[in-house]
């Protein structure tokens, strides 16, 4: 609930003047980005009916409500620059970051939240599963199959253990072949199990090997957790709007003021 106070005020605060403020010119600025948030979140309702509850979509609403605020900031002040200065969009944009740092460049780290807060409501699609399987068998997860090939033993000095090795399919069409570990180090004799991860920009396959039996069939257990890496491109365009800040942007003699 704090979360989604705060990305709400991360859609207000740029949209309402300081000291400037009337009812006229806050029904003009709210105008389209609330339409944005309410049309999305209709959308999205439907689509994923029954599958999320209201937390999900308030925070998809509010996304697309600070992501239309910081769009329309960005458009009019663009706009204005490319029509008094006759500048590109790309040099107005610019312009806009190196003449109001804080303003334009806060508006980046607004947007990296927005993108953190969106991974983190990907854990609402998270699933888990729990298998047995021998050699040559098959399990589907979702629109995912992993097929258990083989196990492999680990001799190591300092441990020993063995590897897994799973096909990774998605409407059958081959993708990777995951490697689990389980491992006993043999001083402390502690267990450690290493995960094998197959990594996209929508989401991660997890694959961890619980156990290997004596029959040679592997105990898995199998995670698939959506948007992870979307708090990762947050983070990054979260610190970006920092430098952007930051960044020393020496001043000319009879320079502009800031748009």
């Amino acid at each position: 609930p704090l979360a989604l106070v705060l990305l709400f005020l991360t859609g207000v605060g740029p949209l309402i003047a300081w000291r400037k403020a009337s009812p006229a010119s806050l029904k003009r600025q709210f105008k389209w980005p609330t339409l944005i948030g309410l049309g999305c979140t209709a959308v999205l309702g439907i689509i994923f009916w029954g599958q999320v509850g209201y937390w999900a979509l308030t925070c998809w609403g509010l996304c697309a409500f600070v992501t239309g605020s910081i769009g329309q900031e960005y458009a009019q002040a663009i706009s204005a620059r490319m029509r008094v200065h006759d500048e590109s969009a790309i040099g107005a944009f610019m312009t806009l970051l190196r003449k109001n740092q804080r303003r334009y460049g806060g508006y980046i780290i607004h947007l990296g939240v927005v993108v953190m807060l969106l991974g983190i409501s990907g854990s609402v699609f998270n699933y888990e599963h729990l298998e047995n399987m021998n050699p040559g068998d098959s399990v589907q997860v979702q629109d995912y199959r992993l097929e258990y090939l083989t196990a492999v033993p680990i001799t190591q000095q300092h441990y020993g253990g063995a590897t897994a090795r799973i096909a990774l399919f998605r409407d059958e069409n081959p993708l990777a072949v995951m490697e689990p570990e389980k491992r006993i180090y043999w001083l402390e004799d502690q267990p450690s199990t290493i995960p094998s991860i197959y990594s996209t920009w929508s989401e991660d396959i997890y694959v961890i090997l619980n156990a290997i039996e004596t029959d040679g069939s592997a105990t898995l257990k199998i995670y698939r957790n959506p948007l992870v890496n979307w708090i990762w491109a947050g983070a990054i365009l979260f610190a970006l709007g920092g430098i952007s800040i930051l960044w020393p942007h020496p001043q000319r003699p009879g320079s502009e003021q800031p748009a």
